[in-house]
């Protein structure tokens, strides 16, 4: 009897085994569909879940009308998206993260609040408010930012306390059009999503007044190309979108302990965020089941008010999305229960 060559043998190998493997994982899935079909009230109806291991779909759950081409606004989704806009600016030597805001925005050192930096913009410890009642509409983003240095007052001392909101999203948004010479829009669609092939994402809530924190509209295929750069180590389809290094920001705690301390006790979302675990902030990600024992930690997420989820577990190897359009506070605990169900599936994989 002739043996079959070396190559067919390990090729058949690695089947079998990817086949076995892709059962195994198949077998635990009619869990996470009875949950969805059983909460999917919750979620309006509609709702999409992903799971993705590099460019292999793991598990795919649809319901209602959401497909993977319907786009919605993400919310506070949005923050990742705005982040990586501002590192890839840090990338091309624009700016550093840690530049005050005062160096390319004279008006707020004018007004006396010009040292907040970059980084404390994108991790809500700039010491201004989460917001303001300015007039957003109908202005321009350089037009509202000056405003917000004249009229806005520093509510903290930049770095010492964690206030969640969007506003100084803007600013730092205002800068990296300063020093760019491009609208925000334009820096947006350049430098991420036309290298992410995200072409049906846009910044929808104010054309000449971007919303960075929360108004970005995206499907569920767009964002999983950008969750597929940021597993990537910052790489698209060949094409280096961040640097490794910027993307490395994302999975480090960008709070200390005593901001991080006090944020779970002042900010109830974030306890309710943990489901139990040590949880911090990134650079527009949250950080979950956080160590501190470690530099660069291994799972972070970023959900949106209006029930969107995406995520990258690096430990695990495995990124995803729920995407949906309802309230979080009223699926958050099912959305946390089903990436649970799905962590525990790639355990063995994450020491």
């Amino acid at each position: 009897m002739k043996t079959l060559p070396y190559f067919f043998k390990s090729t058949l190998s690695l089947f079998l085994f990817s086949f076995c493997y892709y059962l195994s994982f198949s077998q635990n899935l009619s869990e996470i569909n009875n949950i969805l079909e059983e909460k999917k009230n919750n979620f309006n109806g509609h709702l999409i879940m992903v799971i993705k291991q590099q460019d292999s779909t793991l598990y795919t759950f649809q319901t209602g009308l959401a497909k993977l081409e319907t786009r919605v606004n993400i919310a506070s989704a949005s923050k990742w998206i705005s982040a990586s806009v501002i590192l890839s600016l840090v990338d091309q030597g624009y700016l550093k993260l840690d530049d005050s805001i005062g160096k390319y925005l004279p008006v707020f050192s004018k007004y006396g609040k010009g040292k907040p930096t970059i980084r404390q913009c994108l991790t809500h410890t700039s010491g201004f408010p989460s917001y303001s009642n300015l007039d957003y509409n109908d202005i321009s983003l350089h037009q509202l930012v000056d405003s917000m240095a004249k009229y806005v007052p520093l509510k903290n001392k930049p770095g010492e306390v964690f206030q969640y909101g969007g506003m100084s999203y803007r600013i730092a948004g205002r800068i990296a059009e300063v020093v760019t010479g491009k609208s925000w829009s334009e820096l947006f669609q350049f430098n991420i999503a036309s290298k992410c092939e995200m072409t049906n994402t846009l910044y929808c809530m104010e054309k000449n007044n971007p919303d960075l924190g929360g108004g970005v509209c995206a499907t569920t295929s767009d964002y999983l190309n950008f969750l597929n750069m940021i597993a990537n180590n910052g790489k698209f389809k060949g094409v280096q979108v961040l640097s490794e290094s910027s993307v490395k920001e994302f999975f480090i705690s960008q709070i200390n302990k005593n901001v991080r301390s006090e944020m779970m006790k002042s900010y109830p979302q974030a306890k309710e965020l943990s489901n139990h675990n040590e949880i911090s902030y990134g650079l527009g990600t949250w950080i979950y089941n956080y160590k501190e024992s470690q530099l660069y930690q291994t799972e972070i997420f970023c959900p949106g008010y209006f029930g969107t989820f995406p995520f990258v577990d690096n430990c695990r190897n495995i990124y995803g999305i729920i995407l949906t359009k309802a309230q979080m506070d009223k699926v958050i605990n099912t959305e946390l229960k089903v990436l649970s169900i799905v962590k525990n599936k790639y355990q063995e994989k994450c020491k």
